[in-house]
Parts: C-alpha cells; structure tokens; sequence
C-alpha cells in the first residue's frame, strides 16, 4: 500500500507507519517544521507542512497513495487561549487534505475520530471543542464524498493505550505512582472507560484502508474500534494492582468531576467488520508495566 499519512509522528501515528513499512508499504508523511522524523522508520519519506493548501497538494502529489490516514488533531479540551491552533490542526489541515485528495485520483481516506463527540445513545453531542471540531471535520468529509467521488471510512477511537505511551492521559499518569505510597489525587473514580490497545487500533486503521477502498462507490462510512469491555476507573486502578502486586494510593474523591466527563462512552454502533481486538485487557495492561512490577502469577 502507498500511503499519505498526518500525524506521524504522534503516539499511535509512529505505530502506524512502522506497521505499513513493516507490511511492505510506501509510507509518506506530512509533517510539521518541529516535527521529529527521527522518530519514524528510515523508509518513510516526509514532506514538510508550512500550514498552506500548497504544500499539502505538493506532497501529495509526491506521495501518490492509494490511502490517506488523518491522524493529526490538536487535543486542547480546555484552553479558550488555543483557538487558532485547534481550528487549523482539527478543521483547516483537514480541508486541505480533502481538496487535495479531490483533485487526485480520490484515494481512501481513513479518518480519526473520537468518542468524545457522541453520549452514550450515540447522538451527536460533543463534550469539549475538539469534539466539536472532529465532529464537524466529519461533515466536511461528507461533502467531498458526494461532490469529489472520496472514499472515506471514519474510526471511532475511545481510550486507546499501549507501552512507550508519555501522551497525558489517564493510564500513563498512573503507572509511575504505583508502589510509591504518594498519594494520587483521583475523582470518584465511577466514569466507564473502554481500553484499546494501540496495536489494535494500528490493525483496525489498515483494515478500514480496506474497507473504503473496496466501497461500491464514494461515501463516507462511521465505525467503531471498541473493545466491547467497559472498566469504571476504580476497576481499572484495582486490576493494575493485582497484576503489578503494589498498591496505588488512590485519593478517591480529592478531585472533582469535569463537566465535561463521560461516565458512559458511546456504545451501540457498528465495529469494523472483520475488525475485533486481539490484545485483552489483562494482556495489554502486562505489556505497559515495567518488568519489575509484573507479578509471577499470570492468572491473577
């Protein structure tokens, strides 16, 4: 597969690229000035994105590829000072990469969605301005399906974690304070979370490549990449203690709930066919702990 991929260089985009060189493919990445290339495999060819619509059609039209991957986003829920970069990372980059995959040959577009835009009926209802960006990025899509001949497959992402992960999020926060005896600041630890892991999700985005290119004629369809498990974040902290055998001293309570929490991500829609995970909890979570806080017994 030649593939045009954005936000290489982030957590689950490096995961990506390595996959598809890895499978055999000509990966080209868009990427910006800071950007750390080093990071990727040798293989991938990297294009510098200046923020115009004309380096993205040059790179591009370099790339060639059969799929494109829009992974890149700016995750800043809560900081009314980010406006700029929230609209031209969630709303602009991707315009300019649907005009330029338009004008093409209209390759497969796999595109990154989150759960953060649904409730847990699957209604619209987005919890924070990226939510509302991706959700809008979403309607974009449609249009150029129907007036450019794009075939797009959306994936709808929830927690997703895997090892070698310094992203700020909940699972990479915790695992540093476990066995110290510090205590952990927490809410009330009742919100559901649906754990994914990055291997997983890297399997899922290759096989909706699949999936759109071999769609009938241009659309733009909307799965999910869940695992079907839901774990409250109190059964989360306890299964890391069984199996890591230390203690995390948690502050149930010490925080108060977001507005913006999801005690119950979205469930009912339709997953990827011939997508399920194959990496269970248990497993994945193994995998993120250090050597030294593996217990013995694999069956606890």
């Amino acid at each position: 597969m030649r593939a045009f991929v954005t936000g290489a260089t982030g957590y689950i985009g490096r995961r990506l690229c390595t996959s598809l060189v890895d499978d055999g493919g000509t990966v080209h990445a868009l990427v910006r000035p800071s950007s750390k290339c080093d990071q990727l495999p040798g293989e991938v060819v990297c294009h510098v994105y200046d923020g115009s619509t004309a380096s993205v059609l040059r790179a591009l039209e370099a790339a060639a590829p059969e799929a494109a991957f829009h992974l890149a986003a700016q995750v800043v829920p809560r900081n009314p000072d980010a406006l700029e970069d929230i609209f031209e990372a969630n709303l602009l980059l991707g315009a300019q990469l649907l005009e330029g995959l338009g004008r093409g040959s209209s390759p497969a577009l796999v595109n990154a969605g989150s759960f953060w835009q649904f409730d847990s009926e699957g209604k619209a209802d987005p919890n924070t301005l990226y939510a509302a960006t991706k959700r809008s990025f979403q309607t974009l899509i449609d249009y150029y399906a129907r007036t450019r001949g794009l075939r797009a497959v959306t994936v709808i992402l929830f927690d997703v974690y895997g090892p070698e992960d310094t992203r700020d999020k909940l699972l990479p926060t915790l695992l540093p304070h476990l066995g110290t005896g510090r205590r952990f600041p927490m809410t009330a630890g009742d919100q559901k979370m649906d754990l994914v892991h990055a291997d997983d999700v890297v399997r899922g985005m290759v096989q909706a490549a699949r999936t759109a290119r071999r769609l009938e004629s241009p659309g733009h369809r909307v799965y999910a990449l869940d695992s079907g498990r839901r774990v409250t974040v109190r059964e989360l902290v306890r299964l890391l203690e069984a199996l890591s055998g230390e203690s995390l001293d948690a502050g149930w309570g010490d925080l108060d709930y977001r507005p913006d929490t999801i005690f119950e991500p979205v469930r009912g829609m339709e997953r990827l066919s011939g997508w399920k995970t194959s990496i269970d909890l248990e497993a994945g979570l193994r995998g993120v702990l250090p050597p030294h806080r593996r217990r013995a017994n694999h069956g606890c």
